[in-house]
C-alpha cells in the first residue's frame, strides 16, 4: 500500500480516537442517558464524528472512499443505543449519498451493517459495558470489517480489484485495532463513571444515614403523648430526608381492613381543598393509595401523570401529584402503617425506600415503647375509640361534684355543642326531650342506691328540631368503703332501630288487616251465595247453583293464590326454595295461565294482547313459574281500568328468555318502585283506592324468579302504566336452590 493511502487511514483512525475521547469528556456533563435530549445530542455528535472522518477519507477510486465511519457506527450501536445510532446513520448516510459515485450504495450498506452489528452486540451481551475487554472489542472490530469486506464484493469490478489489491489488508490491520482502542477508551470512561456514581451513592447514603440519625434523636427527645402529634413530626422528618414536598401517614387496621389518616403535611393541607375528606379508606377500593397494602411492598411512581392501570384520578380540589412514593410499615410481618411522600424534585429511588423504611421501623419501635409506658393513662382513650367505632359514646358522672363528662362522640349523639358544654346536670337535662326530662331527673337522683348495672332509654332534642332515641347503660362505681363515687357507662343512638321496629309493626298490622280482608271477602261472598241457595225451593237450587259456578270459581281461585303466596313467602324466609326443574316452554305456561284467569279478565272486560315469539325450551319449575304468571297477570288486571288492555310479550335475546307484562293503569310513582319487591309492600294509591292485595305477589315472584337464576324488574310512571320484565337464563344460570 502506498504512503498516500496509509497516511489518510492512520489520520482517520487518530481523528476517530481523539473525537471519541472528546465526546466522552463532553458526555460526562450531559443529562442522564435515559433522557431523550441526551440521546438526540449524542446522535448528532456521533453523526458529526462520522461525517468528519468521511471528509478526511482515502479515495481509492472516483466515488469509492474509505474511512472509519464503520468504527464510529459500530461503537455507537454498542455504547449509545438505538436512538443516537439511528440519528448517526441518517447523517452519515445522507453525506455518503451526497458524495455520490459508484461506491455510494455499498457505502450506505456499510453504514447500516456497522450500526446494526453494534446494536446487536449491545442487546445480545449480558454484562455491563464497563466489563468489556480489549479482546471483545477487537472481535467486534473484526466482525464489522469482515462484513464490510464482504460488501466490497458488490463494487464494480475495477474498484473491487483495487480494494483487495491496495486496501483490504490495511483495513483489517488498522480498523479492528482502531475499534478496540476507541472502545477501550470508552470502557475506561464507563468504569470511571461507575466509580464516580458509586462514590456519590456512598456519600449520599452517608448523608442520608446522618440525617436519619439526627431525625431519630430529635424524635426520641420529643415529649408528647399524642400519637398524631408525634407522627406529624415523623412525617416532617421523612419529607426533609427525601426532599419531598408533601406527605401523609396512615395507620392500618388489619382487622377492619381500613387505612386511617393520622398525619398530613402542612403543604398538603394548605393546597388541598376537598370539602369533606373521608375519615378512613378501604385499601381494596382505594386504587393507588391501597396498592402498597395489597402487594405488601413499596410503590414508586416518578411520572404520576402518565397512564397507570390502578389510577382512578383524585377528587376535585386535591393537591397535584407529580412524583409519588408509598412505603408500608411492618410489625411482626404485618402492615401497621403506610407513609406516602410526593413531589420530590428528582426521581424517587430505592435508597429513599430504604431510608424511610429504617426511619419508620425505628419510629414504630419508639411508639410501641411509649404505648406500653402510657397504657393505663391511654386505656380510656382507646376504649372510647373502640366504642365510637361501634357507634357508642362514653360518659361519666362525678357524684361528689354532680358533674358530667361526655366523650366528643357522646356529645355528638346527644346533640350538645362540645365548645359550650360545661358538665352541669342542668345542661345535660336541657338536651333531653321535655316529656322524658322529669323521669330521667328522678332516676338520676336515686341512681347511687343501685347495686346492679342499669339500662335507660330517653329521647333528646337536637338543635335542628329532630328527635333522637338514646339508650344508655352504666353502673355505679364505689370506693373501698363501699361509698358511691361515680357513675360510668356508654350510650348509643337507637333511633333507626326504633324507626324500623315501628315500620315492622305497621307493616305487620297492615299485612294482617289485608290478609284478613282478602280471606274474609271471598269467604263472605261464597257464604252469602250458599245462604241464598238455601233459601231457594229445592227444585230451583240446582239451577241457582249452576249460576253461582263462576262466582265460586273466582273466589276459590282468589283464596288459592293468597294461600300459595303466603306459603311461598314463609318457605323462602325459613327453608328456602326447592325447585322441581324440567324442560318446559314458557309460552305454553303463559297460555295456561291466561286460560285460568279468563273469568276475572272477562268480568273486567280486559282486552288481552299476546305477542309470543318462538322460544327455546328451558329448565323451569312449572308450578313456580305459573304462580309468577298468575301474580303478574292478577296485578295487571287489578290495576287496569274496565275495558283496558293488558299486553303479554315473550322473546329470546342472547342467552335469555324474556317475559314482559304491561298494563295501562294509573302507574306507580318513581319513588315507590324500589321497595315494591319487599314483603307486604303496597303503593299508597292501592291502599287509598281500596284495591285488594297483601303486598306479597311481587315479593314471592322475585323469590321464585331469583331461585331460577333470573331477574325481575319493574318500570312505571304516574299515568303511564306499568311494565314488569322477567329475564330467565336459557342455560340455567346460577340458581339459588337451597
Amino acid at each position: 500500500m502506498s504512503q498516500s493511502a496509509l497516511i489518510p487511514l492512520i489520520n482517520n483512525a487518530a481523528l476517530l480516537v481523539a473525537m471519541v475521547l472528546v465526546y466522552e469528556v463532553l458526555s460526562a456533563r450531559l443529562p442522564t442517558r435515559k433522557n431523550l435530549l441526551w440521546q438526540v445530542i449524542s446522535g448528532l455528535l456521533l453523526g458529526m464524528i462520522g461525517m468528519a472522518v468521511m471528509l478526511n477519507s482515502w479515495q481509492l477510486a472516483p466515488g469509492v472512499i474509505y474511512d472509519t465511519r464503520s468504527v464510529v457506527l459500530a461503537l455507537s450501536g454498542l455504547f449509545f443505543g438505538t436512538v443516537p445510532t439511528l440519528l448517526a446513520v441518517l447523517l452519515t448516510g445522507a453525506l455518503r449519498i451526497m458524495i455520490g459515485g459508484g461506491g455510494a450504495p455499498v457505502g450506505v450498506a456499510v453504514i447500516v451493517c456497522s450500526a446494526g452489528i453494534g446494536l446487536l452486540w449491545r442487546y445480545l451481551r449480558k454484562r455491563e459495558l464497563r466489563a468489556l475487554s480489549f479482546g471483545e472489542l477487537y472481535l467486534l472490530g473484526l466482525a464489522v470489517h469482515f462484513v464490510m469486506i464482504g460488501l466490497m464484493l458488490l463494487l464494480p469490478q475495477e474498484a473491487r480489484g483495487n480494494f483487495f489489491a491496495q486496501a483490504a489488508l490495511p483495513v483489517m490491520l488498522i480498523y479492528p485495532l482502531a475499534t478496540a482502542l476507541a472502545g477501550w477508551a470508552m470502557v475506561a470512561r464507563e468504569a470511571r463513571r461507575h466509580l464516580e456514581k458509586e462514590k456519590e451513592k456512598a456519600e449520599e447514603t452517608l448523608r442520608r444515614n446522618e440525617a436519619r440519625l439526627r431525625s431519630l434523636v430529635e424524635l426520641l427527645q420529643y415529649q408528647t403523648r399524642d400519637l398524631q402529634d408525634f407522627l406529624a413530626l415523623t412525617l416532617e422528618k421523612a419529607i426533609e430526608l427525601t426532599g419531598s414536598k408533601l406527605g401523609y401517614i396512615f395507620t392500618y387496621d388489619e382487622e377492619k381492613k381500613r387505612l386511617i389518616p393520622q398525619a398530613w403535611s402542612k403543604g398538603a393541607l394548605e393546597e388541598t381543598k376537598i370539602p369533606n375528606p373521608p375519615y378512613h379508606f378501604d385499601p381494596e377500593k382505594s386504587a393507588l393509595l391501597g396498592e402498597p397494602v395489597r402487594q405488601g411492598k413499596p410503590l414508586i411512581l416518578n411520572d404520576y401523570q402518565a397512564p397507570h392501570p390502578l389510577k382512578k384520578g383524585y377528587p376535585e380540589g386535591h393537591v397535584e401529584i407529580r412524583k409519588f412514593l408509598s412505603v408500608p410499615v411492618f410489625k411482626n410481618g404485618k402492615i401497621v402503617a403506610l407513609i406516602g411522600l410526593a413531589n420530590k424534585e428528582t426521581d424517587y429511588e430505592e435508597a429513599d425506600v430504604l431510608q424511610i423504611r429504617l426511619l419508620m421501623e425505628a419510629v414504630w419501635r419508639t411508639l410501641e415503647r411509649r404505648q406500653v409506658e402510657e397504657a393505663l393513662e391511654e386505656s380510656q382513650a382507646y376504649f372510647e375509640i373502640a366504642l365510637q367505632a361501634a357507634g357508642m359514646g362514653v360518659w361519666r358522672r362525678d357524684l361528689a361534684q354532680n358533674r358530667f363528662f361526655f366523650s366528643d362522640y357522646a356529645l355528638k349523639l346527644l346533640g350538645i355543642d362540645p365548645e359550650k358544654f360545661r358538665g352541669t346536670v342542668e345542661e345535660f337535662l336541657a338536651a333531653v326531650h321535655p316529656e322524658d326530662r322529669e323521669r330521667l331527673r328522678a332516676f338520676m337522683a336515686s341512681v347511687a342506691e343501685l347495686d346492679q348495672p342499669f339500662d335507660q332509654e330517653y329521647r333528646v332534642l337536637w338543635a335542628d328540631g329532630s328527635v333522637r332515641f338514646i339508650r344508655a347503660r352504666g353502673r355505679v362505681m364505689r370506693d373501698e368503703k363501699g361509698q358511691p363515687v361515680r357513675v360510668m357507662g356508654v350510650l348509643w343512638d337507637v333511633t333507626e332501630l326504633r324507626r324500623k321496629e315501628t315500620e315492622v309493626e305497621r307493616a305487620r298490622a297492615d299485612f294482617l288487616l289485608s290478609v284478613s280482608h282478602e280471606l274474609k271477602t271471598p269467604l263472605f261472598l261464597m257464604a252469602a251465595d250458599l245462604e241464598l241457595l238455601k233459601s231457594r225451593p229445592p227444585e230451583e237450587r240446582l239451577r241457582q247453583l249452576l249460576s253461582m259456578e263462576e262466582t265460586f270459581s273466582r273466589n276459590l281461585m282468589r283464596l288459592r293464590f293468597l294461600v300459595e303466596n303466603l306459603i311461598d313467602s314463609q318457605r323462602a324466609a325459613t327453608m328456602g326454595m326447592r325447585l322441581n326443574l324440567v324442560k318446559a316452554d314458557l309460552n305454553s305456561l303463559v297460555k295456561s295461565a291466561v286460560e285460568e284467569l279468563e273469568i276475572p279478565m272477562r268480568k273486567q272486560n280486559i282486552e288481552l294482547k299476546l305477542d309470543l315469539k318462538p322460544l327455546p325450551s328451558i329448565d323451569l319449575d312449572q308450578e313456580a313459574i305459573t304462580r309468577v304468571l298468575q301474580n303478574l297477570l292478577t296485578n295487571a288486571f287489578k290495576f287496569s281500568p274496565p275495558g283496558g288492555t293488558v299486553e303479554i310479550r315473550t322473546r329470546s335475546e342472547e342467552d335469555l328468555v324474556i317475559l314482559e307484562v304491561q298494563d295501562y293503569g294509573p302507574g306507580i310513582p318513581q319513588e315507590n318502585i324500589s321497595y315494591l319487591f319487599q314483603p307486604f309492600s303496597r303503593t299508597q294509591q292501592a291502599m287509598q283506592s281500596v284495591i285488594p292485595g297483601t303486598g306479597l305477589g311481587l315479593y314471592v315472584s322475585r323469590i321464585l324468579i331469583e331461585a331460577h337464576g333470573g331477574t325481575i324488574s319493574l318500570s312505571s310512571g304516574e299515568g303511564k302504566g306499568t311494565t314488569v320484565t322477567v329475564r330467565l337464563p336459557v342455560k340455567g344460570g346460577e340458581r339459588r336452590v337451597q
